[in-house]
């Protein structure tokens, strides 16, 4: 799942559902962002999530009728049938959207992307992974900003972003091709205001 980008991202946000609807509820959240990855039916979801099988239906056909999540293939299972979804498009929201969600569901959508970033990073690091590559990246860079470098900043990385997502559709396809085995990575992208009493300018 993405975080909220500026509004001066490109206009392929405007063809997409609105996302304040999609991710008004958290469990929506953790959906979207697992089914961004890979494909999962309501069961898998549930014992993943430790959540009710009933709950994660309503949601996942709610994300189905938001044009979100689509059905990808089926299984006979004891006499009924079991759905697989994916996400249709990668999660993109503008800042206005963005505005318009309530503050504590921001939170709880924050809070549990970072958990499964420190996650992500914790499964690299004891596997051996983290530092396998010598071309990996790990920074951490306080510094102050007026209030055009923090848009100029914001604009960076959605720019970023952009161009690491185009990356990868062209890998995706070059591995078609060659039958080059995939390296499996975290992306992770963090720009965010401090405590005024909480950050020193870099010098």
């Amino acid at each position: 799942m993405s975080s909220p980008g500026e509004t001066r991202r490109r206009d392929r946000r405007q063809d997409q559902p609105d996302f304040v609807t999609a991710i008004n509820h958290p469990l929506r959240v953790q959906l979207l962002a697992i089914l961004a990855t890979r494909e999962a039916s309501p069961t898998e979801l549930a014992k993943e999530l430790g959540e009710e099988l009933g709950v994660v239906n309503y949601h996942a056909r709610k994300l189905e009728k938001l044009g979100m999540v689509e059905v990808v293939r089926e299984r006979p299972v004891r006499g009924s049938t079991e759905h697989f979804y994916k996400s249709t498009t990668r999660p993109w929201w503008s800042t206005e959207q963005w505005s318009r969600v309530d503050s504590k569901l921001k939170s709880v959508t924050t809070a549990w992307i970072l958990d499964q970033l420190i996650e992500d990073a914790a499964t690299a690091l004891n596997s051996g992974t983290f530092d396998s590559r010598d071309e990996r990246h790990l920074s951490r860079t306080p510094m102050v900003l007026d209030q055009e470098g923090w848009m100029k900043l914001s604009a960076i990385l959605d720019q970023t972003l952009d161009a690491i997502l185009q990356e990868s559709a062209q890998a995706t396809e070059r591995m078609a091709e060659s039958g080059e085995p995939p390296i499996p990575l975290i992306l992770g992208m963090l720009s965010f205001e401090m405590p005024s009493n909480g950050i020193s300018p870099a010098s």
